[in-house]
């Protein structure tokens, strides 16, 4: 199933190095690339691409670029299939999948796609509240400096 990213990349990308990584390089363990590469822009020393990739391997696309002698600042799933994910979702957020993005889904996994009921409000509201309560650690908070206490 293809995965598409938006990757900010720092680096001077060439051309040879795009080349390189859609018919493929060797890594640790074992042949990878991209089936697609766009550029989409971007200032200074980050630039923006759009990458495909067939497999899921850990941090495969980070590797790839890495393989090249480029560093990945940024990197966002944005595509699964053919099921575009929500630009606004953070990270741990998730969205409820409408019956027609299931149905797809099951037919690329080789599965029969089936009805599945929709959330009941209460269930939507117990989920929310999960949600919340599992935040992902995005930064270390500074510690505070101690109170100085007046003598």
């Amino acid at each position: 199933i293809e995965r598409e990213y938006a990757v900010r990349v720092m680096g001077e990308v060439k051309r040879e190095h795009v080349v390189n990584m859609v018919e493929g390089v060797m890594l640790e363990d074992g042949p990878a690339r991209f089936s697609d590469v766009q550029e989409f822009g971007g200032e200074g020393i980050n630039s923006w691409f759009h990458v495909v990739i067939m497999e899921g391997r850990n941090r495969e696309v980070r590797r790839l670029w890495e393989s090249q002698g480029l560093t990945v600042s940024r990197l966002k799933r944005v595509r699964y299939g053919n099921i575009f994910l929500d630009k606004r979702a953070k990270a741990g957020e998730w969205t409820e999948m409408t019956q027609d993005e299931i149905d797809e889904l099951s037919t690329m996994a080789g599965l029969e796609p089936r009805k599945v009921p929709e959330l009941t409000p209460d269930e939507k509201n117990r989920w929310s509240r999960d949600k919340n309560k599992r935040r992902p650690v995005t930064a270390m908070k500074k510690p505070r400096r101690p109170r100085r206490e007046d003598s």
